[in-house]
């Protein structure tokens, strides 16, 4: 299904490479608004946390829902690297909409961009249906084009028009009784205990370097991955948001894996899990490390580790007992036309 908003956007369908939309689409100031509406770039925070518990949604079941935390929405909004754009649509002064996007400098088959990468967009339940999300997507877009980005990437669960790849979501139960309890798993089911290798360890900041090396030698691997140079500095851990492990030996370190943490509320039942979603992995035992990030997310208080199936990770699921999940991620580009990209080739991950 191609919805009527995107029937009028700079996308393709046709697979071929290039730019579909030149500069001539900027537009210096904000689209006119029904009176009482209004676009806010400084809010706070917390209202912002609370407005995502309320309305965002993760299955089309509606079911369960994502708990963004406060921490984690500081970390995403103020960190070190590329521009940011976080933007509120208010009704006679309450929050309506949200959307958030930042820089990435993104490279698709050789070819390198900045691009905006939307990574949040959230309508209040009372006003989904109302084309909400046309007016966020066009004024982050306007605010992107007037600092020089033309391009973008995002994903979304459902189908909007051609996609450059499909992933599918997995899950590793690291703690099933909590599963059960909460009603994400309907029994329990035996899976292996968990142990990490020794020298595998927290990352610090004189890593960084080595985990940068590290990260570039593995992007020459995919077709479609972020250029995380100057941005590398994202993966400090921070508790209960980032964690990154390094595996060292009398020979130095070998491998890097990390993993971000977002809590899951079951809106029935009310009970929560704390999931661990994989980042990014680089390094010479990519299953190891996996194995070694699983333990670790289990120890921090993880009850489930979950990743997609891209950049490869099909290697190694059924060896770590994951189970294959209802839910799929489709990775869209926009004003920028593309062929179909492999899975197994996309390196690029929004936490």
């Amino acid at each position: 299904m191609r919805y009527d908003f995107w029937s009028n956007e700079p996308v393709d369908d046709r697979g071929a490479s290039g730019v579909i939309s030149e500069e001539d689409r900027i537009a210096a100031n904000v689209e006119a608004l029904p009176d009482g509406f209004e676009f806010d770039n400084q809010s706070d925070i917390a209202e912002i946390a609370e407005f995502l518990e309320r309305n965002y949604v993760e299955d089309v079941s509606s079911g369960h829902s994502l708990m963004y935390s406060r921490k984690l929405l500081e970390w995403m909004f103020n960190s070190e690297s590329g521009k940011r754009y976080r933007i509120v649509f208010r009704e006679s002064g309450v929050m309506v909409g949200f959307i958030y996007g930042r820089k990435h400098k993104l490279v698709v088959n050789g070819e390198d961009d900045n691009v905006l990468g939307v990574n949040l967009l959230c309508v209040s339940r009372k006003h989904r249906g109302k084309r909400i999300a046309p007016l966020l997507i066009k004024e982050i877009v306007r605010q992107a084009n007037v600092d020089g980005i033309y391009r973008g990437v995002f994903t979304a669960g459902n189908e909007l028009f051609s996609c450059v790849c499909v992933g599918r979501y997995y899950h590793r139960p690291l703690r099933m009784d909590r599963l059960v309890e909460a009603g994400f798993c309907d029994r329990m089911v035996p899976v292996k205990k968990l142990e990490a290798r020794k020298g595998t360890r927290l990352a610090r900041s004189e890593d960084m370097e080595v985990i940068r090396m590290l990260y570039l030698k593995e992007i020459t691997k995919h077709a479609l991955h972020e250029e995380m140079d100057e941005n590398i500095t994202d993966l400090r851990c921070l508790d209960d948001v980032i964690y990154t492990y390094v595996h060292e030996s009398v020979d130095g370190i070998s491998e890097f894996g990390s993993f971000f943490v977002i809590d899951t509320v079951e809106k029935e039942s009310g009970k929560k899990i704390r999931g661990a979603y994989m980042w990014y992995r680089g390094g010479e035992d990519l299953r190891m490390i996996v194995n070694d990030l699983m333990y670790f997310a289990e120890k921090c208080g993880c009850d489930v580790f979950n990743c997609l199936d891209i950049m490869g990770n099909a290697l190694f699921l059924k060896e770590h007992e994951f189970c294959i999940g209802t839910g799929v991620l489709r990775y869209y580009l926009y004003n920028w036309k593309m062929e179909k990209i492999d899975k197994s080739k996309v390196f690029f991950v929004f936490p």
